[in-house]
């Protein structure tokens, strides 16, 4: 829980004075008195997301309505006269998020984003560095999460590539997890690959109910879900970027599917498609 809140602040950090502001805004002046329901709103998504551990950045949308409020309140109280408020709180704006830079944008390097990350932990920046594991990396968690995607798509990109055109036509790709799909999806879009298959979060709805691949390009930590299922699993490559959230992840091209492999696969698709496809009670 503690995490959770410290956390807050840093998510939207060069907005801090503007939210604040709405905060004091909503709850001080007369005026803003029948909008107080917002700061109990907030409190109340806050809390309530914290009990149910999700994750710190569910919270991001309560933020704008805060914004909002301390931009009318910094209207208000510099509409007399005031004009230094204005630039010095852009200026506040743009100096904080200068040491958080480098967690929200690639600006520098693997090994300097290392130094960087440990260094911060000085600073209080630390928590840019914790996962949704709980624990504390070298790198932050979109950063190492983005870091393979490529070198990954060239894997599948190769393997496709030395398929005969048979087999090319014939041939289905699934990533285990939306980050291996989406990657395939992005980079494999302009070279000519199938459509990635997942059965993970979204991919899910647009994955075929039915089979007709003989060759799968198979995108998962081990085989042992499907290693029943073929005659032949080849591993083709890995991630070799130590850097890469999946370092270490490999590709297997299966061949020689089994008969009982198709309706393995329609009778999973179709369960997990049933969670969101229930009739409608009469």
């Amino acid at each position: 829980m503690i995490d959770f809140l410290l956390a807050q602040p840093l998510m939207i950090l060069p907005a801090v004075p503007l939210w604040i502001c709405g905060l004091i805004y909503l709850l001080v002046r007369r005026e803003t008195r029948s909008l107080r329901v917002l700061v109990y709103t907030f409190v109340i998504v806050i809390i309530t997301l914290m009990l149910l551990h999700g994750k710190p950045y569910y919270t991001l949308g309560v933020y704008f309505v805060l914004i909002a409020a301390g931009a009318v309140y910094i209207e208000n109280i510099t509409a007399g006269g005031n004009i230094l408020i204005k630039p010095a709180i852009l200026i506040f704006m743009v100096l904080i998020i200068l040491p958080g830079l480098p967690f929200s944008l690639p600006v520098l390097p693997f090994d300097k984003m290392v130094e960087y990350g440990q260094e911060s932990k000085k600073f209080g920046l630390g928590q840019f560095l914790y996962w949704e594991d709980g624990r504390a990396h070298s790198l932050p968690q979109d950063y190492a999460d983005m870091t393979g995607w490529q070198e990954l798509a060239g894997i599948v990109i190769s393997t496709y590539r030395h398929l005969d055109a048979t087999e090319k036509a014939e041939c289905l790709i699934y990533g285990e997890n939306y980050g291996q799909a989406g990657s395939i999806k992005y980079f494999g879009k302009n070279v000519g690959l199938p459509e990635p298959v997942s059965f993970s979060d979204n991919f899910l709805f647009w994955t075929p109910d039915t089979l007709t691949a003989q060759i799968f390009i198979y995108i998962n930590d081990d085989t042992s879900g499907i290693s029943a299922y073929f005659g032949s699993i080849q591993e083709m490559g890995r991630i070799t970027n130590p850097y890469a959230r999946e370092s270490g992840l490999p590709v297997y091209l299966c061949r020689f599917p089994r008969n009982d492999f198709k309706e393995f696969y329609q009778n999973k698709v179709r369960r997990l498609k049933s969670n969101f496809h229930r009739p409608l009670a009469e």
